[in-house]
């Protein structure tokens, strides 16, 4: 089921019922359908079976209603017999469609990532487009909201939490509102469902930021901490992912402390390292161990010594390659745990980095962090990825986010085919982007200033050689 969305007008909690008749199976009646009948005649059972949930019709329409399956009487041929009588007359050529829940659970907290206190657990009405729940007791918080199978006791996902004072004025559901009144359409229409109007929303962010590189994308990191021993450090425990990933063109520079390092072409990088042996422990090298157990140890030597973290120096007296174990250590040698899958190195010079090169996602140091290099951060300043938007909670990181209603009204138009409306309302997109390039755009250039935009402009410096 694609992202529930749930929305809060003066704490009272709308939950949508369409996504509930999206990507499911469908049929059709064939027959008159009287009310009191106990049994339905479709165009096909593919996916009919007992203790299902039936939506007769379409959610808002006066006579839908939602029926079960009979719990214990198959459906065969055309016919599908029902737990309880229908209620409601229902005409040749009506849709018959198998949803997977019949209820719905309103839920509160206290802060968005805070546990979550059920408010009421509802019955859906089927001649209804949502289901409401006013809360009388509360006025701060986040509200969720789930769907429930009463049958199986199984659960949709939970919706994104929503302030119960409404959503900012830079999210979705605005962005979104706001093309609604562009084109005249309401939400859910035939042209305006929820979850196409994120997607909307997302397309118009994306169409934003390949256009060019802005200064509302820079991003000063601090989240990865130098290791002793370890000159690999992955870029997906940063705080975003890089816009460009995979390769150098959205980094502008890589500091420990104040210093900046100097970016190296991979292969310069390959020649500094071509004296190093290094391979990763395949288990724990455990405090007191007399050996330690390499993924591969043919590249080391017969006996010697090898950095091993902030053990540092451990000398071993044999190599069985086969194995790929280190043996002969002292019990005195390992005096602090070092887990599997970390670096050991031989002939290495260890001490504080001085460049870099970036592959992979990847940044790899030219010398593996001494004790005293071990626990500074890498400040690292890039041009990140802006988050997916993925519901009406969703904030764009997007300034001028107020010119994404024109994109929006673009494709809505397109749905209804009405191309030239659509034309209208991407050019004033386009030229929206334009007008505020002169304001936000990342300025290129061999020296140069950036600048982070919030309440204040704030000067950022950093040179760029690319």
């Amino acid at each position: 089921m694609p992202f529930l969305n749930l929305k809060i007008q003066n704490n009272r909690l709308l939950a949508s019922h369409h996504l509930l008749t999206r990507y499911v199976e469908k049929a059709y009646l064939t027959t008159d359908v009287a009310s009191g009948s106990s049994t339905l005649t479709i165009d096909n059972i593919n996916g009919f079976a007992i203790n299902k949930v039936l939506l007769l019709g379409n959610f808002g329409e006066p006579t839908a209603e939602i029926i079960k399956t009979h719990a214990s009487t198959a459906p065969t041929g055309t016919t599908v017999t029902l737990l309880s009588n229908t209620v409601n007359d229902h005409f040749l050529g009506t849709p018959v469609w198998l949803i997977d829940y019949d209820q719905v659970e309103f839920n509160r907290a206290t802060t968005l990532a805070g546990s979550k206190t059920i408010l009421a657990t509802q019955t859906l009405n089927a001649d209804r487009m949502e289901s409401v729940y006013a809360d009388l007791t509360n006025t701060t918080g986040y509200g969720f909201y789930r769907f429930k199978n009463s049958i199986t006791t199984t659960y949709s996902s939970y919706s994104d939490g929503v302030n119960y004072t409404g959503n900012s004025v830079n999210s979705v559901e605005n962005i979104v509102t706001s093309a609604l009144s562009l084109t005249g359409n309401t939400l859910n229409d035939d042209f305006a469902k929820e979850d196409d109007l994120i997607n909307d929303a997302w397309e118009a962010q994306k169409a934003i930021i390949n256009a060019k590189d802005w200064v509302f994308e820079l991003e000063k990191d601090t989240s990865i901490t130098l290791v002793q021993g370890e000159n690999e450090y992955s870029t997906a425990s940063l705080t975003y992912l890089l816009k460009y990933p995979g390769n150098k063109q959205g980094i502008f520079s890589l500091k420990v402390g104040n210093r900046l390092l100097e970016y190296v072409d991979y292969r310069i990088m390959d020649d500094i390292h071509e004296d190093f042996i290094s391979d990763y422990l395949s288990a724990d090298a455990t405090v007191g161990a007399t050996s330690i157990t390499l993924l591969n140890s043919h590249s080391f030597a017969e006996s010697g010594t090898v950095y091993l973290r902030e053990n540092e120096n451990v000398t071993y007296t044999a190599n069985t390659e086969a194995t790929g174990v280190l043996s002969g250590i002292s019990a005195s040698a390992i005096t602090t745990l070092v887990s599997s899958g970390a670096t050991v190195w031989q002939d290495v010079s260890v001490g504080t980095p001085n460049r870099y090169t970036f592959d992979d996602d990847i940044i790899r140091l030219d010398f593996p962090p001494d004790s005293t290099s071990a626990g500074q951060p890498l400040k690292l300043t890039y041009l990140k990825a802006l988050p997916q938007l993925t519901s009406f909670a969703s904030n764009t990181l997007v300034p001028f986010y107020h010119i994404m209603q024109y994109f929006v009204a673009h494709r809505i138009e397109l749905r209804k085919k009405a191309f030239d409306e659509a034309q209208k309302y991407l050019d004033l997109f386009t030229s929206h982007i334009s007008l505020n390039a002169a304001r936000y755009k990342l300025q290129v250039g061999e020296t140069q200033k950036y600048y982070l935009l919030s309440n204040t402009a704030k000067n950022v410096s950093d040179d760029n050689t690319d």
